[in-house]
C-alpha cells in the first residue's frame, strides 16, 4: 500500500484543520475569551504538529500519482478518525466539555454532522468555542476529503478514488471530466447556500454571531445551536421558515442544486429522487399535524408549523428542534413513530444528510415490487430503473447488502446501549441516530436533553456507529476483512 500518499493526504486535512481553528481562535481574542482563545491555538499547533509528522514520514513522492481502489478505504477513515482526534482538542484543553471521552464525542459528533451533544448548559461555552464546535459541523459536512479532492493536484495526488468514497449515496455522479473539478463546483454551492442563509437570518433579526454559527450547522445538516433551547429560543414562525429551506436544501443533492443553477429550477421537477424526497416531507408532515391537531396538542396553524419544522430537521438528519417532539410521545405514539421511520430514511443521496437515503428506499420498493412480479411471470426478463435509466446489477447487490448491514449494526448497538442501562426506546432510538447521524434520540435522549449521563463505554460505541454511518458503512467495514489485508 501507498502508505506515505496517505501520509500526505491525512497532512494535508490536518493543515486544513490548523487553519480553521486559528480564526475563532484569533477571534476568542478579539472577544476576550483568552483561555478559549489558548484552547483553541493549542488545537491548531497539534494539527500543525500532526501535518508535519505526518509530512516528514511522505517524504516527496511522485506527482500524477493516485491511491488504489483499495487503499481510498483507509485513506477515507484515517483522515475521518485523524480529524476528530484533532478537532477535539480544543474542547478537551478548554475544560468546558468535561474529560477526553466527552470531548471527543463532541468532536465526533460536530465532524460526522450528527449533533448529539454532552453541554447541559450550551450558552455557558465561550463564544469562539461555540464557533468552532459549529465549525467541525461545517466542515464535516462538506467533507473535507472532499476540499482534499479540490486542492490534491498541489500536491501531484489524484483523488477519484477519495471522491468515490467520501460522496453519500449508492452512486457518484462527476459533474466535470475531471474530479477535483467536480469537487470545487460542490463546495461553491455549499459556500453559496450558506452565505445565503447567514444573509437572510440577519435581515430576519438574528445576530451576526448567531446567524453564522446557524448556517454552517444548517446546510451540512449538523444541527449544532449555539441556543439550550435549539431554534424555538428565536420563537419566530419567519426565522422558522428559513431554516426550514436550508436543512431541506442540505438534505438535496448538492449536484442537483449545481444542475438548477446551471439549466433552471425545472431540473428539480424532473428529478425523481427529489419528487420523492418531497413528496415524503409533505406526507410525513400531514401526518404527523393531523395527529397533533386531532390530539388538542396545537390547533392547526401550530401543528402544521411544528410538525413540518421536526419533519424537515429529522429527515434531513439536521436535529434542531422548535418544540419537545420527545413530549408529544406521552400523548400519542404517531409523531415519534414517524419521525423515528424519517431518522431512518434520511435525505438524498449526494447531500450532507445523513441515514439510508431516499433513492435506497425507492431501489428496495422498485425491487421488491419486481420480485412480486416474477413470482406471477418466472420467465419474464424486467430491470430495474431510475428516472429511465437501468440500474447496473452491482448497485442493486450493494444496496441489498447495505441495508442489511444497516440492520445488523442498529441491532448491534441497540443491544449494546441495553446492556449498558439505557431503556429500550432510549437505547433504539440513539443507535438509529448515530448511525444516521441524527442527533437527538428519544427517551431520555430527546431534543432537549443531552448525552453527558451516558456511561463512557456508550459514548465510545456511539461514536464508532457514527464514523461508520457518515461513511455510508461499507468504507470502514471492508477493513475488518481479513482479505483487505492480503496483497
Amino acid at each position: 500500500m501507498h502508505f506515505r500518499l496517505m501520509a500526505q493526504i491525512l497532512a494535508l486535512a490536518a493543515v486544513i484543520l490548523a487553519a480553521g481553528m486559528l480564526v475563532p481562535s484569533l477571534l476568542g481574542l478579539i472577544w476576550g475569551e483568552r483561555e478559549a482563545a489558548l484552547a483553541l491555538a493549542s488545537g491548531s499547533a497539534v494539527g500543525l504538529l500532526v501535518a508535519a509528522l505526518l509530512a516528514i514520514f511522505g517524504g516527496v513522492r511522485p506527482r500524477n500519482e493516485n491511491l488504489l481502489h483499495r487503499e481510498a478505504f483507509l485513506a477515507v477513515t484515517l483522515t475521518w478518525l485523524m480529524a476528530c482526534f484533532v478537532s477535539g482538542v480544543p474542547f478537551w484543553v478548554s475544560g468546558h466539555f468535561g474529560g477526553f471521552t466527552s470531548s471527543m464525542f463532541e468532536a465526533f459528533s460536530g465532524f460526522t454532522t450528527t449533533g448529539a451533544t454532552i453541554l447541559a448548559d450550551i450558552e455557558a461555552v465561550p463564544s469562539s468555542l461555540l464557533l468552532w464546535r459549529a465549525a467541525t459541523q461545517w466542515l464535516g459536512g462538506g467533507g473535507i476529503v472532499l476540499l482534499g479532492v479540490a486542492i490534491l493536484p498541489l500536491i501531484g495526488v489524484g483523488g477519484l478514488e477519495l471522491y468515490r468514497k467520501e460522496v453519500s449515496g449508492p452512486t457518484t455522479t462527476k459533474l466535470q471530466p475531471r474530479v477535483r473539478e467536480t469537487a470545487r463546483l460542490l463546495w461553491r454551492v455549499y459556500l453559496l447556500l450558506t452565505g445565503a442563509q447567514i444573509l437572510l437570518l440577519v435581515i430576519a433579526g438574528v445576530g451576526l454571531f448567531d446567524a453564522v454559527s446557524h448556517a454552517l450547522t444548517t446546510v451540512s445538516t449538523g444541527g449544532f445551536s449555539t441556543k439550550n433551547a435549539s431554534v424555538a429560543a428565536f420563537d419566530d414562525t419567519i426565522i422558522e421558515g428559513i431554516f426550514i429551506v436550508f436543512m431541506l436544501a442540505g438534505g438535496t443533492a448538492f449536484s442537483l442544486h449545481f444542475a438548477a443553477m446551471a439549466r433552471g429550477p425545472g431540473v428539480y421537477l424532473r428529478d425523481m429522487e427529489f419528487k420523492v424526497y418531497i413528496a415524503v416531507v409533505i406526507g410525513s408532515m400531514l401526518l404527523i399535524a393531523s395527529a397533533l391537531w386531532l390530539n388538542s396538542i396545537y390547533d392547526a396553524t401550530g401543528s402544521i408549523r411544528y410538525a413540518l419544522f421536526q419533519v424537515a430537521s429529522i429527515i434531513t438528519s439536521t436535529g434542531y428542534a422548535n418544540a419537545d417532539f420527545e413530549a408529544w410521545r406521552a400523548v400519542h405514539a404517531l409523531p415519534a413513530f414517524t419521525l423515528l421511520v424519517l431518522m431512518v430514511s434520511g435525505g438524498c443521496a449526494g447531500s450532507t444528510a445523513g441515514g439510508v437515503k431516499i433513492i435506497r428506499f425507492w431501489m428496495a420498493l422498485q425491487q421488491s415490487a419486481q420480485e412480486l412480479f416474477r413470482q406471477i411471470h418466472p420467465r419474464a426478463v424486467t430491470r430495474l430503473k431510475l428516472g429511465g435509466i437501468a440500474v447496473p446489477t452491482v448497485v442493486q447487490s450493494s444496496l441489498m447488502g447495505f441495508l442489511m448491514l444497516y440492520a445488523m449494526l442498529f441491532l448491534l448497538g441497540s443491544l449494546a446501549l441495553s446492556l449498558l442501562g439505557l431503556d429500550y426506546v432510549s437505547a433504539t432510538s440513539a443507535s438509529v441516530s448515530a448511525l444516521s447521524n441524527m442527533g437527538p434520540a428519544l427517551g431520555t435522549l430527546g431534543p432537549f436533553d443531552n448525552y453527558a449521563d451516558l456511561p463512557a463505554a456508550g459514548k465510545w460505541i456511539l461514536m464508532v456507529m457514527m464514523v461508520v454511518g457518515r461513511l455510508e458503512i461499507y468504507t470502514v467495514l471492508v477493513l475488518l476483512l481479513p482479505e483487505y489485508w492480503r496483497r
